[in-house]
């Protein structure tokens, strides 16, 4: 009927706040609908719905000048500022509107015909508190998120605001299903946007509206978010955590005493994030920590549902015996207090990804590794007090990355599965005196650090080397490569080669200079064709 009458008429359509596009089509359908010359305006608050259409206006938030203007329109109407204290305190409101013209006519409404004190209050409420009428306009957009959705905006809302977004997007990632699209859907519908040096950004309101959803969560005794230290405190000391909470984040400067059950009902807990605001990670790893924490036994359950955690200066000497993630975990303990990483063995922990203890100083032994299957990075660096590490890491067949910088009391090293292997860090290890062996077929990528070490012998797998630099081992290839070089130039403590050096059939230079304590090289050497250099 629309198509009929309209179809020879020039007309102007102005559709406003659509959001479904089935409305859309019913409503405007086809551009053949209307007459030559004719416009049609739609306004949305989701950019999805009229990708396709001719012209998309994106509607910017005001410039300050721009602002003040509405801000006075609706404060004073057609009158004039009264006085200067008036204009002050005008821009207080404007600069806390950041250009949102909903904002600055709430705000000018409500000061109309208002006297000084009572812009002063306002002032003081609106720094303090949200203002709940644009809170409940705001809200609108959240309202029609997904659950997903909706919770992605409440963790942007309450801790990754300003954050690099590929780092978020792991964390959300490993969270939830479908994370990349719900970020766009949030770009989409201006919820957040992305700044020129990436990370994940959003207005200061939109922001307090995320908040607000989890305060008014928190009034009716089921909280999903802790960011602040007296919530956080409250929980721990009373034990009052629920199941409702999904995310801890925050960062201490305070002392904090821990009931041993806090997080006993804490079920749904998938992000535990504690940061260590007094840390100077400049200094002695420990020197303040004992006077940090007060400590009521320990943590003794935590959320098998967890799939990050971050604790810095983790106070006691061991992890909950009772922790088996059930979904894909990153644990990172960096500068604790560890001794062990737990006392019992765990049989099978295959969701385990990412451990990180580096900056322990008194991790004396790390777990078996048996049932860590899909473990592929392994943080130890400055381990100082680690001796060894147990023999069942060869078992991690997914391991890309393993760190042992400067573990100065390091002495003995086990084998090591190198099917997946890129990085391995062993710069420092003063007292590690044999390279440790290899098995599996080596990734062309593989980058090993050996500077500073005390090795003085390689050991039989020399022969799956194709590339070593007194700093680091790098360019690692197949056997069947052409051209190899084998640096070993500076090794002092370096006394002799592996007669399965000659395996590395295309070898075309090896250099041994400086090797003080080398006296001979291997028969083997002879058997090569290609010309060798020894320098």
């Amino acid at each position: 009927m629309i198509a009929r009458r309209l179809r020879f008429k020039k007309v102007l359509v102005v559709l406003d706040d659509i959001d479904h596009r089935d409305h859309l089509d019913y409503l405007v359908g086809n551009l053949d609908w209307y007459g030559d010359g004719s416009r049609i305006i739609v306004t949305t608050r989701d950019k999805h719905l009229i990708e396709t259409n001719d012209v998309v206006y994106e509607v910017t938030t005001l410039a300050d000048h721009q602002a003040i203007k509405l801000f006075n329109q609706y404060a004073f109407i057609k009158e004039e500022v009264p006085n200067e204290c008036f204009e002050k305190l005008s821009m207080e409101f404007v600069h806390h509107a950041r250009g949102l013209p909903l904002a600055l006519k709430v705000w000018g409404s409500l000061l109309h015909k208002r006297d000084i004190t009572e812009w002063k209050s306002a002032i003081e409420e609106m720094k303090n508190n949200c203002n709940s009428e644009i809170v409940e306009k705001l809200r609108i957009s959240y309202d029609r998120l997904n659950i997903i959705q909706q919770d992605i905006f409440l963790d942007i809302s309450c801790f990754f605001r300003g954050k690099d977004k590929d780092y978020i997007m792991q964390i959300l990632e490993s969270c939830y299903s479908g994370a990349n699209i719900g970020l766009r859907i949030l770009k989409d519908k201006s919820l957040v946007f992305i700044s020129i040096n990436n990370t994940i950004e959003m207005h200061d309101l939109i922001q307090e509206m995320g908040k607000y959803v989890v305060k008014m969560q928190k009034k009716s005794g089921e909280p999903s978010r802790i960011w602040h230290t007296e919530d956080f405190k409250e929980v721990m000391a009373n034990n009052t955590g629920t199941m409702t909470i999904e995310a801890i984040w925050f960062t201490c400067f305070e002392q904090i005493c821990f009931n041993k059950e806090a997080m006993k009902n804490m079920k749904r807990l998938r992000i535990l994030y504690i940061a260590d605001g007094r840390l100077n990670r400049f200094s002695s790893p420990h020197s303040s920590i004992d006077s940090k924490y007060i400590l009521n036994g320990s943590i003794e359950f935590l959320c098998n549902n967890l799939q990050r955690v971050y604790w810095e200066q983790y106070p006691w000497v061991s992890w909950p015996d009772n922790f088996k993630p059930q979904r894909h975990a990153n644990l990172y303990l960096g500068w604790s207090l560890l001794h062990d990483l737990w006392t019992k063995r765990k049989e099978l922990l295959p969701c385990l990804r990412w451990l990180d203890l580096s900056f322990s100083d008194r991790l004396m032994q790390i777990p078996n590794f048996t049932g860590m299957l899909n473990l592929e990075f392994l943080n130890l660096k400055r381990c100082r007090s680690l001796k060894k590490v147990h023999p069942s890491l060869g078992n991690c067949k997914k391991l890309n990355k393993l760190s042992l910088y400067r573990c100065k009391s390091l002495e003995r090293f086990p084998c090591v599965n190198v099917e997946s292997l890129e990085h391995l860090d062993l710069e420092g290890c003063l007292k590690l005196d044999k390279f440790p062996n290899f098995f599996g077929r080596m990734k062309l990528e593989l980058e090993i650090k050996v500077e500073g070490t005390g090795i003085r012998e390689l050991p039989s797998s020399i022969q799956y080397l194709t590339h070593i630099t007194k700093k680091h081992l790098l360019g690692m290839k197949n056997l069947e490569a052409p051209f190899m070089e084998l640096d070993l130039a500076g090794m002092k403590k370096l006394i002799a080669l592996p007669s399965s050096i000659g395996m590395l059939k295309g070898l075309v230079k090896l250099d041994v200079s400086w090797c003080l304590k080398l006296e001979s090289l291997p028969e083997e050497i002879g058997d090569l064709e290609n010309e060798l250099a020894e320098s």
